[in-house]
């Protein structure tokens, strides 16, 4: 391989991940205003808006998890999205949410997200029980 051909590559992978670090900090917006309404207001965002999300996701990083690194960020915006949806699905249900829920996130992802999901939902109830008793 010449250098005029490597550095086109070089400069390839370059945008690719520039174009994968805009998308995941336009990601990392619209989960952080998810997650702050739904902490703030304790509302749900509207499940047309979660699943919109969840498409574009799926859109960037595919419907099925692969062992290729990600591009960017991206692992980081899938797992925040993991956290958001157990959190959410245990709010709802009480229950905690399958990896079958999230076929586009890798073992890791998933465990990283449910988990943090979870300690969430343990500061959440923590935050209502002060709330309870200072009234």
């Amino acid at each position: 391989m010449d250098l005029s051909a490597l550095s086109a590559e070089i400069v390839a992978i370059e945008e690719r991940n520039q174009a994968a670090y805009d998308t995941s900090n336009k990601l990392k917006a619209e989960i952080v205003a998810a997650q702050s309404m739904l902490l703030d207001s304790g509302v749900v965002v509207d499940k047309g808006h979660e699943e919109e999300l969840e498409r574009r996701i799926v859109a960037v990083v595919g419907a099925t998890a692969t062992r290729a690194q990600r591009d960017g960020a991206l692992q980081y915006r899938v797992e925040e999205f993991v956290r958001y949806k157990a959190f959410v699905t245990f709010l709802e249900d009480g229950t905690l949410m399958p990896p079958s829920a999230t076929p586009y996130a890798t073992d890791e992802e998933y465990l990283l997200g449910a988990c943090m999901g979870l300690a969430k939902v343990r500061k959440y109830n923590v935050n209502i029980m002060i709330l309870d008793h200072s009234e």
